[in-house]
């Protein structure tokens, strides 16, 4: 299971759900609308991540 980069939810990915590759790092999220705030400014999502310890792939 995954983490919403956006929002922290998890994400179980055998299901569809909607991601992303950045940097070569796949992203995974739990709404569109997730998806899309990440996609605006990444890195913000990112620097966050560092900051909580969200695991991501």
């Amino acid at each position: 299971m995954e983490r919403c980069i956006v929002c922290g939810m998890d994400v179980k990915i055998s299901k569809p759900v909607e991601s992303t590759i950045y940097k070569n790092k796949t992203y995974y999220f739990c709404t569109t609308l997730c998806m899309v705030l990440f996609l605006q400014v990444p890195e913000k999502y990112i620097d966050l991540t560092k900051t909580k310890n969200i695991k991501t792939k």
